[in-house]
C-alpha cells in the first residue's frame, strides 16, 4: 500500500522515502501502476536525466509509466574518480551502484507496482549484474540496450587498465592507450572493465527461463560490437527476446527504442 502522507509531502503521488529520493531524480504519471527504472550508460559522473527525458520521447509508452532515473556511485560522488581506482574499487563501487538499483526496485515492489529496467549500454553491464546477483525475478521486465554479455578478453582488459576500446564495424576489436585521457576517464573506463571481464553467458546460464528479458544490439556497434555466436545461443536457450539493428551504437539505441518497449514492456 502508498503511504498516502509520505506521497503527498514529496508531491509526487507515490510513496518516496528520503532514503530512496537521494538514490535518484524522478518524474513522469505519478498515478501509474508501473514504474520503469532507468540505469544509464556511460559510465557518466552526472545523472543524466534531461538525455533520459529527450530519449524517451522517442517512444509513445513513457507517458504511462512513472520514471525512476537511479544514482551510480559515480554520479553520487563523482570525487571518488579522482584519484586512480584499483580493480577491484571498481568492482566494489559497481556493487554499490547495483546495491542502489535493488533497493529502489525493492520499494516500488513493497508498493505492489510493476517494475520495469531500462539498462543501455554500461547500464545493461550493471542490470545483468543485478540479474545474476539478485534474480532476474527481482524486477518484472528487462530492456537491455547495445550491451555486450561477453566482451572480447582484448577489449575487456583494456578497458580494466583505464585504456580505450572499440570495434571497427562492430566485428575488428582495438585497443588504445590513454595518453590524453584524464584521470577521471581512466577510472570510467575501469568501471566498465570490472563488468566486461566477467563472462555473462556462464553466469546467466544458471537461469532456465529469460522470458523477461529483451535484449537490443547494433551488428556494427562500434562501442561493443556484434554479437558472437556463443551469445546468440545463451540467449536463444533461455527463451530472452532479441532484436537487432544494422548499424552502430547510437543508431541502434535511437531506432530499437520504441519496438523495444512494445517488446519487453
Amino acid at each position: 500500500m502508498i503511504d498516502e502522507e509520505m506521497a503527498e509531502e514529496n508531491n509526487t503521488g507515490v510513496a518516496l522515502s528520503s532514503e530512496i529520493m537521494a538514490l535518484g531524480n524522478f518524474f513522469g504519471n505519478v498515478s501509474s501502476s508501473v514504474v520503469l527504472i532507468n540505469v544509464q550508460g556511460g559510465p557518466s559522473t552526472t545523472l543524466m536525466t534531461t538525455e533520459l527525458k529527450e530519449l524517451l520521447a522517442k517512444t509513445e509508452r513513457d507517458n504511462n509509466f512513472f520514471i525512476f532515473n537511479v544514482h551510480q556511485q559515480q554520479t553520487k560522488a563523482p570525487e571518488k574518480l579522482a584519484t586512480a581506482l584499483t580493480l577491484a574499487s571498481a568492482n566494489e563501487m559497481n556493487q554499490e551502484s547495483i546495491d542502489n538499483i535493488a533497493r529502489v526496485i525493492q520499494h516500488f515492489k513493497v508498493q505492489d507496482k510493476k517494475v520495469y529496467v531500462l539498462g543501455i549500454g554500461y547500464g545493461a553491464y550493471l542490470t545483468q549484474e543485478l540479474i545474476v546477483r539478485e534474480g532476474n525475478n527481482i524486477a518484472d521486465s528487462y530492456l537491455l540496450m547495445a550491451g555486450r554479455l561477453d566482451m572480447p578478453e582484448v577489449i575487456a582488459q583494456s578497458f580494466s587498465e583505464g585504456n580505450t576500446g572499440g570495434f571497427i564495424n562492430g566485428k575488428t576489436p582495438f585497443t588504445g592507450a590513454p595518453s590524453t585521457s584524464t584521470e577521471v576517464e581512466k577510472n570510467q573506463n575501469k568501471l566498465l572493465g570490472s563488468l566486461a571481464n566477467n563472462r555473462y553467458t556462464v553466469a546467466l546460464a544458471k537461469y532456465n527461463d529469460l522470458t523477461n528479458v529483451t535484449y537490443c544490439f547494433g551488428t556494427e556497434d562500434e562501442s561493443f560490437g556484434q554479437l558472437s555466436q556463443n551469445e546468440r545461443a545463451l540467449l536463444i536457450t533461455r527463451q530472452a527476446n532479441i532484436l537487432e539493428w544494422e548499424g552502430g551504437h547510437e543508431e541502434t539505441i535511437e531506432n530499437l527504442l520504441d519496438m523495444g518497449f512494445s517488446t519487453a514492456f
